[in-house]
């Protein structure tokens, strides 16, 4: 499908920072996913096309080879990165309205 398209326009997001993303195993994933995809193509859809679309060039700020995922992850080992199935508010013993969810129960009832 993706030799249809114009490759210059297609990128790919891992929706990070929020809880439905990839994210930290955004990487492993699209690697997954990315098949014989040549490296050229591969770094135009994960990073290039959207620099290229928001005029944003990070490696202003840091050298490329301090973005790799390896050169990252290793700046990064005081991140918390483990999965977890409770809120914080849940963590914290607070049984409080916990989200949208709730906000539609709660909506259900008065309706």
């Amino acid at each position: 499908m993706l030799d249809e398209l114009n490759v210059d326009n297609v990128t790919w997001e891992c929706d990070y920072p929020h809880s439905d993303s990839e994210w930290p195993r955004a990487p492993e994933s699209v690697m997954a996913i990315a098949g014989s995809i040549d490296d050229d193509t591969l770094n135009r859809i994960t990073h290039a096309n959207a620099m290229r679309h928001f005029q944003y060039d990070p490696f202003v700020h840091f050298p490329r080879e301090e973005c790799t995922v390896g050169a990252l992850r290793a700046r990064a080992t005081h991140v918390d990165v483990a999965e977890r199935s409770m809120t914080r508010r849940e963590l914290s013993g607070d049984r409080s309205s916990t989200g949208m969810t709730d906000l539609f129960a709660d909506g259900a009832k008065a309706g």
